[in-house]
């Protein structure tokens, strides 16, 4: 008898980016979904929690069509396993979902609650790296209960100094994911975001030079 939420033996990896309005999430879910499509020769496929923010579902569908992806959306936890089922074989299924501001917990603990019921146990929580300090501390601890396990910060190519960005990484004490460095798709995800950050924040040091932004790779996390 099939657990819901339980992974399935050769299920795909399952991505999901999590944070809140404005955070560059949907832009960040087609970059990626780009870069292991065809950068890796992965099967893909998109799958959005959100159909109620205007264009949101437009934008994806049109860059599902261009890199000829299969698409569905999910608006409830209800529908999630069998929009994510109608996909098909994937190897990787990208997870886009609703903004979420820290005040707004149940927002937050629905789409937890339809992550759980995806079985998605791979959760990059998205930030607009100009987001104050302060801010963006608020929004990782308004997702502390769920269970984040990178941060991936987008709009580098926006943001002034960059040791606030660090210091989140320490506070939250959580590693960095991804590095969305520009609006082009897919060239703007940084291919080392670890070392382009700390080249940010330590220009010159020895051993550190700043890499050209290009389409970067995925953490290898199960699925």
């Amino acid at each position: 008898r099939r657990t819901v939420g339980a992974v399935e033996p050769g299920a795909p990896r399952r991505v999901a980016l999590v944070g809140p309005a404005g955070a560059g999430k949907t832009t960040l879910a087609i970059k990626l979904a780009a870069v292991e499509a065809l950068g890796k020769g992965r099967r893909v496929a998109l799958l959005t929690l959100d159909d109620q923010r205007i264009g949101a579902v437009e934008q994806l569908k049109i860059y599902a069509g261009i890199l000829g992806l299969p698409m569905q959306v999910a608006p409830t936890a209800e529908e999630a396993p069998g929009r994510l089922a109608a996909l098909g074989a994937a190897d990787v299924v990208v997870i886009d979902t609703p903004g979420v501001s820290p005040g707004e917990p149940g927002r937050r603990e629905e789409v937890q609650r339809t992550l759980a019921a995806l079985a998605c146990r791979e959760i990059h929580l998205v930030l607009n790296a100009c987001t104050r300090e302060r801010d963006a501390l608020a929004v990782v601890e308004g997702w502390k209960g769920v269970p984040v396990g990178h941060l991936a910060f987008t709009r580098l190519d926006e943001a002034g100094a960059c040791g606030s960005l660090v210091n989140l990484l320490i506070r939250a004490r959580l590693p960095l994911s991804w590095l969305g460095t520009g609006p082009r798709i897919p060239e703007d995800l940084a291919e080392r975001p670890a070392e382009l950050l700390l080249s940010r924040v330590l220009p010159g040091a020895p051993g550190m030079t700043e890499e050209r932004p290009s389409a970067g790779a995925a953490p290898e996390t199960a699925g």
